[in-house]
């Protein structure tokens, strides 16, 4: 089988895709503000900082991931195990990007590249 979702999941996955593509830019803008130049801190504190802001909305971003799609009814078998794929690889992702040596440059690097 080639397609990843079925179709009648393609409208959770773009909006899914939306809140990712919103919250990269929220996070760029909030960024800006925590590593604001009247700040007098060490870059390795910001770092610190800042990561642990992403691993927060990582957090958050796979709970309602897992939240919303765990009420999407899987009529047999193989619906369930498309469902709990796509469910594992959001969370490994956002997890993978959270835990990243520049958070933030992944990103707004997927971001920039986005169509």
């Amino acid at each position: 089988m080639s397609r990843l979702l079925p179709p009648r999941f393609v409208p959770l996955a773009l909006a899914l895709g939306s809140l990712a593509l919103a919250s990269c830019s929220t996070l760029s803008s909030g960024i800006g503000t925590v590593t604001g130049s009247t700040q007098k801190k060490e870059p390795a504190e910001k770092v610190t900082r800042i990561q642990a802001e992403v691993m927060s909305f990582a957090d958050i971003y796979v709970g309602q991931v897992l939240d919303g799609t765990s009420k999407i009814p899987a009529p047999g078998a193989e619906e369930q195990v498309q469902l709990l794929g796509f469910q594992a690889r959001q969370a490994s992702a956002a997890f993978e990007i959270a835990s990243g040596k520049i958070p933030w440059r992944t990103c707004s690097t997927w971001r920039s590249s986005s169509p």
